[in-house]
């Protein structure tokens, strides 16, 4: 979800075009106006880097050992490709879904619906606004690890008890903006503000 962009889109027919919040970049929602509607198009670089690589990796090895069977110059060594051709295979399934994936995730008045598609099928699920515990502040501290340095992500989600039905409102590296946020949405939404 953190690698999204943010995208109008109509919220229902005839109606003007939800934005996201211009006062405040870092928010998905505009939740003043509801319905809002946010969609994430997945990383369709990152997908088309690793269909390049996986095809790579995982081909080039492969056609050397169909090409060695069909001219008869089989070695006993050459079955040990196929361990690329696995792998270049998970990471051409991977590439696939990330460059061909798409969530859409609206907030109505009184229910969460999210639908997520990609090239390997289609998901929907939607929720009642009041199974939701309340709008949730919170921050994650990322590593950076050896060769980047380490940060905190300022967040506030959605919150429900399910873990796969918790939808993110804003994030952001900077600490600025999040209190307005948190109790903006919380207010817009009608539910309790958590810490």
């Amino acid at each position: 979800m953190a690698d999204g962009r943010r995208v109008p889109v109509v919220a229902a027919k005839g109606d003007r075009m939800n934005r996201v919040d211009r006062g405040n970049p870092n928010a998905r929602f505009d939740l003043a106006r509801l319905p809002a509607t946010w969609v994430n198009t997945g990383a369709r670089g990152a997908g088309i880097f690793l269909i390049v690589f996986a095809l790579a990796w995982g081909g080039i090895p492969t056609v050397v050992l169909i090409l060695s069977l069909v001219h008869g110059q089989f070695r006993p060594e050459l079955p040990m490709t196929l361990i690329f051709t696995a792998i270049g295979t998970g990471m051409l399934m991977l590439g696939l879904k990330l460059a061909t994936g798409h969530e859409e995730t609206t907030i109505a008045a009184d229910r969460v619906t999210v639908r997520k598609r990609s090239l390997f099928g289609r998901s929907e699920w939607s929720a009642p606004l009041q199974e939701y515990a309340g709008v949730l502040s919170r921050t994650e501290h990322h590593s950076g690890g050896k060769n980047r340095s380490s940060y905190t992500l300022h967040i506030v989600d959605l919150h429900h008890t399910d873990r796969q039905r918790v939808v993110r409102l804003y994030e952001s590296r900077s600490g600025e903006g999040l209190r307005g946020a948190w109790e903006s949405a919380s207010r817009a939404l009608g539910l309790p503000a958590l810490i």
